[in-house]
C-alpha cells in the first residue's frame, strides 16, 4: 500500500468510502497455530480495506446471452498485473491491487432489485474476484449468493481463490450453477511474478479436484494464457487438469496489452519481463502455443475450447 498516492489517483470510489466498522480483520488463511494474525483496522495485510454503499446490483454483462453481472468488491488484492479493469474502469493500474472497496449493503439491494428484474444468468464476478482474501471477513458474496439461491436464479462464478469451498453448502442449492477457476499459468514462479496476491497453482488445483469431488463439474479459463515457462509443457497442463476432474477448459490471449506492457516492464525484472513482452505481442506465438494444448486435450479427452467461456473476463 502507497500512502503517498491520492485516493482520487487511485479510485474515484476511495473517496467517498469509509473505513472498516469493526474494530480487526482477521486476516485470510490459517496460520501455524491454526488461526490468522489480526491486522490494524482499515488494512488487510499490505492492502487497504473500505466500505461503501452500493446503488445497484445487477447490472448488464457484455457477453453471450446479455447474463447479469454481480460485483461484490470494487477492486481486487490478487494484485494481476495484466488485470483488463484498469483500462476498461479507467483507473490507475500502477495502484490497481494495492485496495478492496467492499459493497456492505449489496445483498440488500440485490434482494430488492431481484423483485423487479427479469430472471438471467448471474455472473460472479466481472471486474473482482468474489472470493478474494476480504470475503473471508465480509461475506458478501455469500450473503448475495443467499438471495440468489432463494429465488433460485442461474449462477456461474469465477474465481482463483480457495475460500470458494466454504460456499459448496449453498452451490447445492441452485438449480443451475457453474463454478470454475482461473488459472493462466501452472508455473508458480511465474505466477508468484505476475499475481502476488493471488493464490498458488497448486492450491487452485487441489480446489477443482474438492469441487469435482463434491459432485460439480468445474471448468477452467486459462486467461490469458501465460507462454510456457518453468519447464511447463502442454501435457502437463492437460495432465493437471484432468487429475484435478476438470470438465473442460477455455483459452484465449492477452488483453489490452497497450496498458499491460508497460506496467510488465515497470515491475518485472528484466530477465523475466523481455521475454514475456516478446510472446505476448507475437499473435503466431499464442496460435503456436494454442496449437499444442489441443494436442495435447485431445490425448487426454479433455474438451478445450479456444474462444472463450460465456464468462470470458481473464480475472
Amino acid at each position: 500500500m502507497t500512502g503517498a498516492v491520492s485516493d482520487d489517483a487511485r479510485h474515484a470510489l476511495l473517496r467517498k468510502a469509509r473505513g472498516l466498522g469493526q474494530p480487526m480483520l482477521e486476516a485470510f488463511g490459517a496460520g501455524p497455530e491454526g488461526g490468522g494474525p489480526l491486522v490494524a483496522r482499515g488494512d488487510f495485510g499490505r492492502y487497504q480495506v473500505k466500505e461503501v454503499d452500493a446503488k445497484t446490483a445487477l447490472t448488464k454483462c457484455q457477453m453471450p446471452g446479455e447474463p447479469y453481472s454481480l460485483n461484490p468488491y470494487v477492486g481486487c488484492t490478487h494484485d494481476c498485473l495484466y488485470c483488463y479493469v484498469p483500462d476498461v474502469a479507467k483507473v490507475d493500474r500502477t495502484q490497481w491491487g494495492s485496495y478492496a472497496i467492499v459493497k456492505r449493503n449489496l445483498p440488500t439491494v440485490l434482494a430488492r432489485e431481484i423483485q423487479t428484474k427479469p430472471p438471467r444468468v448471474v455472473f460472479m464476478s466481472s471486474a473482482t474476484d468474489p472470493y478474494q482474501p476480504a470475503e473471508g471477513t465480509h461475506l458478501v458474496t455469500r450473503r448475495c449468493l443467499e438471495v440468489l439461491a432463494h429465488h433460485d436464479w442461474p449462477v456461474h462464478v469465477l474465481t482463483r481463490n480457495p475460500l470458494v469451498t466454504r460456499d459448496i453448502d449453498l452451490f447445492r442449492r441452485f438449480s443451475r450453477f457453474e463454478i470454475g477457476m482461473s488459472v493462466p499459468t501452472f508455473d508458480d514462479a511465474m505466477r508468484r511474478h505476475l499475481e502476488p496476491g493471488a493464490p498458488t497453482i497448486e492450491a487452485r488445483l487441489r480446489t477443482l479436484r474438492t469441487l469435482t469431488d463434491e459432485g460439480f463439474e468445474p471448468f477452467v479459463n486459462i486467461a490469458p494464457c501465460y507462454p510456457f515457462s518453468g519447464g511447463v509443457t502442454a501435457r502437463d497442463v492437460a495432465e493437471s487438469l484432468v487429475a484435478a476432474g476438470v470438465a473442460r477448459a477455455y483459452a484465449w490471449p492477452w488483453r489490452y496489452r497497450g496498458g499491460v506492457m508497460p506496467a510488465l516492464t515497470a515491475r518485472l525484472p528484466a530477465t523475466v519481463a523481455r521475454p514475456l513482452l516478446d510472446a505476448i505481442r507475437d499473435d503466431a506465438h499464442f496460435e503456436r502455443q494454442l496449437t499444442q494444448l489441443h494436442r495435447a486435450f485431445d490425448e487426454v479427452g479433455l474438451p478445450l475450447n479456444p474462444h472463450g467461456h460465456a464468462s470470458r473476463t481473464g480475472l
